[in-house]
């Protein structure tokens, strides 16, 4: 199924709960507070450099409110140390509540940083995301297991594709490519 296709579905659904707090482009920890059968839901990017914040911005454009979605850039000038960001975060995270880290590089040192955190209940650490599965992720109602992400990564890697475009070597006019 496409991104496309699946924030459509889950706008859809959305719009079956009569509540005043749960909108089109509420985040998913409205929605899980207001089925009530499931603790809030934490999603946190963690990258080397300015990309955990781009993608919570992309991630804000595409399917409005995130503010279940943190990020860490780490190993930026005027951003305090790594391990004291992630120190913070967890701080303020409820002990019952899900937490799914997004990670850029696979053994890099933000992925290792935060694999102490994972010893925590209901704490998940997924490597080298794309936008499709932190968006597969947090727009989730369903409890997260590791059999859940591993399909979710399993689709977002689908998404992640060589576009190829038929070359053609005969000169054409412009006006035919509109045809």
């Amino acid at each position: 199924m496409s991104i496309a296709v699946y924030i459509s579905e889950k706008k859809k659904e959305r719009r079956k709960y009569k509540t005043e707090n749960l909108k089109v482009g509420m985040t998913i920890a409205t929605y899980i507070s207001v089925r009530g059968d499931m603790k809030m839901r934490h999603i946190l990017i963690a990258t080397h450099g300015l990309l955990a914040s781009g993608a919570r911005s992309t991630m804000e454009f595409l399917i409005g409110n995130v503010d279940n979605v943190d990020y860490i850039t780490a190993y930026v000038d005027g951003q305090k140390p790594i391990n004291e960001q992630i120190e913070e975060y967890f701080a303020k995270i409820p002990q019952e509540d899900e937490v799914v880290i997004f990670t850029d590089i696979k053994g890099g040192s933000v992925n290792q940083k935060m694999i102490p955190y994972c010893v925590r209940e209901n704490t998940f650490l997924v490597s080298g995301f794309n936008l499709a599965v932190l968006i597969e992720v947090t727009m989730t109602p369903e409890k997260l297991t590791n059999e859940f992400l591993k399909a979710k990564i399993e689709e977002a890697r689908e998404q992640l594709c060589l576009v190829e475009i038929e070359k053609n070597t005969t000169e054409e006019n412009d006006d035919d490519f509109l045809l």
